[in-house]
């Protein structure tokens, strides 16, 4: 019987079914196995709760659209690196201090990897390796300009507290009012309904509105609960330097946010190549 694929329905789906698997195994599934060997994720580096916390702050706060994360290699040509042969760093990228590409297994246990999507600051790669001191982190967040002169990186201020008492002790915060919080909610999912009637009239998009107002809203409360940090949970800067601009016998106090983002950039260590 000649092989007639227009007369039969079960060849028409299986053979183009089979063509798609057998790409998927050789375009995406061979190459991770490959590249999970290669490069497990037990190489890459393990961040510790409070590092996960920051990069969540990291996130939050967009850094990735300032920042990359990404020393590129040049591609075109291969140089004797070690025992073997390698790609070098591309010329802009060497500027950094590092002598090697950024490696897969540095994104293993990352997710998302955070590449970045331009670089108007320097890159991250290996930045605890760079600038090991918590000490500097806190100043280039609380005044980037104090410790790196022509920064154009916005001040994180509101991270940090400032106090007078000889011990650090912060003030406490007046408590969180919810029921406040929640009548601004309330008020913000009301005025993008006005809006919403005003631009479209009486549709579905009213819906819409209040889902984007509450949405808005709820986002706020968010971040001022966790601005409301109790005061205790604060790290006392232990020295502090005049280009910070601090009153006179102030001291700086770090918010969990501050320690949490600190110990972030910390963790962004280039790990040890298995010989």
């Amino acid at each position: 019987m000649a092989f007639d694929i227009h007369s039969s329905h079960r060849t028409i789906v299986l053979l183009p079914l089979s063509i798609y698997l057998v790409l998927v195994w050789i375009v995406a599934v061979s190459p991770a196995l490959k590249m999970g060997r290669l490069y497990p994720a037990e190489a890459a580096r393990a961040l510790s709760p409070l590092a996960q916390r920051g990069e969540e702050v990291f996130k939050a706060y967009n850094c990735t659209v300032c920042h990359t994360q990404q020393i590129r290699g040049d591609e075109r040509v291969r140089v004797q690196v070690g025992d073997g042969m390698g790609v070098p760093v591309r010329a802009p990228d060497a500027r950094f201090g590092l002598d090697e590409p950024t490696r897969p297994e540095e994104y293993a246990a990352s997710s998302p990897p955070l590449l970045g999507t331009q670089r108007t600051g320097p890159d991250l790669t290996g930045v605890g390796d760079r600038l090991p001191s918590v000490i500097w982190h806190y100043w280039h967040l609380y005044d980037p300009r104090s410790v790196s002169p022509g920064s154009v990186m916005p001040s994180y201020r509101y991270l940090f507290r400032v106090t007078t008492d000889a011990d650090g002790k912060l003030e406490p915060e007046p408590p969180f009012n919810s029921g406040k919080a929640w009548l601004a909610v309330a008020l913000l999912g009301l005025v993008f309904v006005g809006l919403g009637w005003l631009l479209f009239g009486r549709t579905p998009t009213l819906v819409v509105s209040l889902a984007l107002g509450v949405g808005a809203g709820w986002m706020i409360i968010r971040d001022c609960e966790l601005c409301a940090a109790p005061p205790e949970e604060g790290e006392v800067v232990e020295d502090v330097i005049d280009a910070l601009g601090l009153p006179a016998n102030a001291k700086l106090v770090a918010t969990p946010d501050a320690k949490a983002l600190a110990e972030y950039l910390l963790s962004l260590r280039r790990p040890v190549r298995k010989p």
